[in-house]
């Protein structure tokens, strides 16, 4: 196979090879910890697997609080990586479903807050205080992976004009388009 023929693809021994540099950077950027950028990192790489979860976020509260001690603290935590992970990666999926964006914000905030309580683990407050922080480090991530082989300058042009992504507006400059913001409204 041709090099060209990889074009796009990363090889990796494991996936947290993949997230963990994008994953620290703009977590850092974002000013959260060393250890909430481990914390998303895990979550992407265990995401990744196909597990077998309940249906709903309202199905894993039910279990959380049907439980004890650290088990209610696994049914928390997975609850939080839920509503983390579907906000960050796959926000489009809402619009779709009776609940929207703010209810996953307040379940995985929730979440996160009643394992800290239980665990006693500072990590799971950060993850709590800093939700909409975690979850735009999730979308940006996962922006920088879908730019990385972008070279449609139209597409990303509206891509731009639609959401205001400074990553996209830095692609599209890399792709030789200048864009006077003075002019933009």
């Amino acid at each position: 196979m041709k090099d060209d023929d990889n074009k796009g693809i990363q090889v990796a021994s494991d996936l947290s090879e993949v997230f963990r540099e994008k994953v620290r950077r703009i977590a850092m950027e974002r000013g959260l910890s060393h250890g909430s950028a481990d914390y998303l990192t895990k979550v992407l790489v265990q995401k990744s697997r196909n597990v077998a979860l309940p249906s709903t976020l309202f199905d894993l509260y039910k279990k959380a609080v049907e439980s004890e001690g650290s088990t209610a603290a696994l049914h928390y935590r997975r609850l939080g990586d839920q509503a983390l992970f579907v906000l960050g990666v796959f926000p489009e999926y809402l619009t779709r479903k009776a609940v929207g964006p703010s209810y996953y914000q307040a379940m995985g905030r929730s979440a996160y807050s009643s394992a800290a309580g239980i665990l006693k683990q500072r990590i799971y407050m950060e993850l709590s205080e800093d939700f909409g922080a975690a979850t735009w480090t999730l979308k940006d991530v996962f922006e920088e992976f879908h730019l990385e082989n972008e070279t449609d300058i139209l597409k990303l042009h509206e891509q731009w004009l639609s959401t205001g992504s400074l990553r996209v507006l830095r692609k599209l400059e890399e792709l030789g388009l200048i864009i006077d913001l003075g002019r933009v409204r």
